[in-house]
């Protein structure tokens, strides 16, 4: 074995958590009818910029709640049922299956 080369490991997925997303903090999405959403997978809004501009949401109450319960490890409604590897691994982790 090459030690050199970094070692790959097949539990990555399974070793995040929801504490490790950090989607909130660098990105959003933003549907056609002006939906904002803090990550493709997200079942939630966090706002529509037909009524507020960009910089309010990225600012407002919500994302800030948002970011407030991934910090303490608990699941956002926004987050609640959405299909990525974070929201999932906890599911897993809550029913005792991880």
């Amino acid at each position: 074995m090459d030690k050199s080369q970094p070692v790959k490991s097949d539990k990555v997925e399974e070793d995040l958590t929801y504490k490790d997303c950090r989607y909130p903090w660098h990105t959003v999405q933003v549907l056609a009818d002006g939906e904002v959403r803090p990550c493709c997978w997200s079942t939630g809004s966090l706002g529509n910029l037909h009524d507020n501009d960009l910089e309010e949401i990225w600012d407002g109450a919500r994302i800030k709640d948002l970011r407030k319960h991934i910090l303490n490890e608990k699941m956002h409604e926004i987050c609640d049922g959405a299909p990525c590897v974070y929201v999932q691994n906890e599911m897993r982790r809550k029913d005792g299956l991880s």
